[in-house]
């Protein structure tokens, strides 16, 4: 039999001792970062809307798919139903759970609101989580054996303001990069791989000096060329006027004409930086030393593995095995099956 309230009530003040103690369904998270949903996880949160595409199902219903991001990253959220003020560049709540499909999580939202933007955005500027420890790469390789090739990199990273910039800047408004510290891990990713290309290749040690300092002011250009607004990663006036190569080579050049008369300073190595820089890309300078030649090969290494994983990410066809076609890259991306051989 089920007491009213009120004796209810009065019967846990008299004898709380007697009274079971009632379990309580645990809370929904205020904000979970949404790379870090897992599989079975139920929670809720405000997120930034980068993407939002408007589908059909086959049996005619609308659906919505969503790219989400907060400060973790980027993630691919589906809605069964249609949020008509929900746009690119919108903030929203969502209520979702993190769901299980092809062995993979899926996030399925139950609600999604429209809101404000919120006043406070530090959950939304994305980060690298390798921001420390690549910040404290670049500040042992900033001194290097060769002294023009240190001449050079103090005037660019000697100010700790400049290098505070440095280290927040993005350097890409796609996923990978395109976050607060994505100039610094890209910056970091290339320097590993052609100091291990140098090795390899059994460079000499002024070689090797010019290699490692061009690998660290290659994309230097990037800290003009893209900004945040909220808390997305855009491409500035400078960069879509200029372009980062260019940015990147006058900011070599002002950092040599700096440095050029010091005592020590050999015009020769920094003529070779600045080719270094200048022909990494390869779109208007083809590398004509072997240091230039190993930091391009570096560069393009990371460029193709990061614009795989930034396609597949922004990728919509998630419910396929394979990607849509990359005209970049000129192919698909096989994201795996379930089917075993």
């Amino acid at each position: 039999m089920t007491l009213p309230a009120s004796i209810a009530r009065k019967t846990r003040r008299q004898a709380p001792q007697q009274v079971a103690p009632v379990e309580k369904p645990a809370p929904v998270s205020e904000h979970a970062l949404i790379k870090h949903v897992k599989i079975g996880d139920n929670f809720s949160g405000v997120y930034y809307v980068e993407l939002v595409h408007i589908k059909t199902a086959r049996n005619g219903n609308k659906y919505t798919d969503f790219t989400l991001r907060d400060k973790s990253g980027s993630a691919f959220v589906k809605y069964w139903g249609v949020v008509d003020d929900a746009i690119k560049g919108c903030f929203v709540h969502i209520s979702a759970e993190g769901e299980e499909y092809m062995d993979k999580l899926q996030i399925v939202a139950q609600e999604v609101a429209d809101i404000a933007t919120p006043k406070d955005l530090s959950n939304y500027v994305p980060k690298s989580p390798t921001l420390a420890d690549d910040a404290d790469v670049i500040n042992t390789y900033r001194k290097s054996s060769n002294l023009t090739c240190t001449l050079i990199l103090e005037r660019v990273f000697g100010d700790a303001d400049d290098r505070a910039v440095f280290a927040k800047a993005p350097c890409s408004i796609l996923p990978h990069y395109g976050v607060e510290g994505g100039l610094l891990a890209h910056t970091v990713k290339v320097l590993r791989i052609a100091e291990r290309l140098g090795i390899l290749y059994d460079l000499c040690p002024d070689d090797t000096s010019i290699l490692l300092t061009a690998a660290l002011l290659h994309r230097v250009g990037a800290v003009r060329a893209f900004d945040f607004v909220d808390c997305a990663p855009v491409e500035t006036k400078h960069g879509k006027l200029l372009g980062v190569e260019y940015l990147s080579g006058e900011s070599v050049a002002e950092a040599i004409r700096k440095a050029r008369g010091s005592n020590g300073f050999c015009g020769e190595t920094a003529l070779r930086i600045l080719h270094a820089v200048n022909a990494c890309t390869k779109r208007y300078i083809k590398p004509m030393t072997l240091e230039a030649i190993l930091l391009s090969e570096a560069y393009y290494t990371d460029l193709s593995m990061v614009g795989a994983m930034d396609f597949m990410e922004n990728d919509q066809n998630t419910d396929e095995e394979f990607t849509a076609y990359d005209p970049v890259q000129k192919r698909q991306y096989y994201r795996g099956s379930i089917i075993r051989w």
